[in-house]
């Protein structure tokens, strides 16, 4: 005859054990999703964290003033040169101008290099830009669609704070528009891959 009392206690095929975790206000099985849930949306934030983090430090040039590619937004460390490459928002005085003619999206970056910094002589004469003497180039008076553009109209030194940006690109939307930039807005630039 079976001896009842060492035998282990059921419910038809559940054991004392798995009622004890059904009856607990949170059994294992919960637990465990829980935790996996709440790993899975740790690991998200933290990956989309490190991604806009990552992707707050990079530009895309898409405009053809600048050859075309992925670019690091570095911090300026030091005094800029001319022939740095720098990245900085729209200045104020065109900023209206820039979005009422859908040139870039609200909040985009300006990239260019230096062509002069403070003290340097800059002078524009009729349609010639002149750089410590130079002539470096020359100014539109009109976009690709034919729209009048402001110009910048300087003869002498830039003011301490300040430099002068200019593309290679005679079409480039640069300080021949819009004057010197402030220093304080620009970051450093270096480019990662460009085509």
């Amino acid at each position: 005859m079976r001896d009842v009392s060492s035998a282990p206690a059921t419910l038809g095929s559940t054991s004392l054990e798995a009622q004890r975790e059904a009856s607990a206000p949170m059994g294992r099985s919960r637990r465990r999703v829980l935790t996996t849930v709440f790993a899975v949306v740790a690991s998200s934030a933290l990956v989309t964290g490190g991604a806009c983090a990552l992707a707050s430090h990079l530009l895309v040039n898409v405009t053809r003033s600048m050859p075309l590619g992925l670019y690091a937004i570095r911090g300026v460390r030091g005094p800029l040169a001319p022939g740095a490459l720098v990245a900085f928002p729209i200045p104020p005085a065109v900023r209206d101008l820039v979005r009422d003619r859908h040139y870039l999206m609200d909040g985009a970056l300006l990239l260019k290099p230096v062509a002069a910094v403070a003290g340097d002589v800059v002078c524009i004469e009729g349609d010639r830009l002149t750089v410590r003497g130079e002539l470096v180039a020359h100014l539109r008076s009109s976009d690709s669609n034919g729209r009048p553009l402001p110009r910048d109209s300087r003869c002498g030194p830039l003011a301490a704070g300040t430099v002068y940006v200019l593309a290679p690109d005679a079409r480039s939307f640069d300080s021949r528009v819009f004057g010197p930039v402030e220093a304080r807005t620009l970051r450093t630039v270096e480019a990662l891959w460009t085509l």
